[in-house]
């Protein structure tokens, strides 16, 4: 979510965090079967960024959408369904910031330090997507689940391998979580002494693990 308010997508240029308006330019034109069908999800990525996701219902997304309630039930059946696809939407432009860092030149510790604050300004940025993310995460729908277990694979995979990578990632994403709700719960707070611990707490986990690591300071 942008200051403005509203949902849009990040264009790939992650560095800048760059934002694509959506829906731009549909207008009242008639929509082929996959383009009503993006238009939906656009409208429930917005309501589902804006409220509480549990109480959102059809009602909600056809009104935002313009379209009728048994339109979108027709499309995606049931409200998990189709919170699923837009937590999956949603993941994939936040992970496409992440990855870029992960994936991006320099020792591991100093990629780890700049990913807490790639992690921390999309959330400040987009506010309303991050909490989406967050609060969906919980949800027991299976394709909620395999996301978020594939997510981990994903961003451990960029690392190195084997399945203590992807514990720490675990535990990496949960620390990231629980920092930025604290932080975006008190704004005033200073960020550079939040990225400070952050780092040391973040390289004490993955130092042993990392192959072929250089312990140089991120800072």
């Amino acid at each position: 979510m942008g200051s403005d308010g509203k949902v849009s997508r990040l264009s790939p240029d992650v560095g800048n965090y760059a934002v694509l308006p959506i829906g731009v330019g549909r207008g009242h034109q008639r929509l082929s079967p996959a383009q009503r069908r993006e238009e939906i999800l656009d409208a429930a990525q917005r309501v589902f960024s804006s409220q509480d996701p549990y109480s959102v219902t059809f009602e909600d997304i056809a009104h935002e959408a313009g379209v009728s309630r048994a339109l979108v039930y027709n499309y995606f059946g049931d409200k998990g369904a189709l919170l699923a696809e837009v937590y999956g939407h949603a993941l994939e432009a936040f992970d496409a910031v992440l990855l870029a860092v992960l994936h991006s030149p320099g020792p591991p510790q100093q990629r780890l330090a700049e990913l807490a604050r790639r992690y921390v300004s999309f959330a400040q940025a987009h506010t309303g997507t991050w909490q989406l993310l967050a609060s969906v995460a919980a949800v027991r729908h299976p394709a909620v689940q395999a996301m978020r277990q594939a997510r981990v694979r994903r961003l451990a995979a960029a690392l190195g391998e084997g399945p203590s990578l992807e514990v720490a990632v675990a535990g990496l994403l949960g620390l990231l979580e629980g920092a930025t709700r604290h932080w975006l719960d008190w704004p005033d707070n200073a960020t550079e002494p939040l990225f400070s611990h952050l780092d040391l707490q973040i390289w004490a986990g993955f130092s042993e693990l990392i192959p072929g690591r250089v312990g140089t300071s991120a800072r």
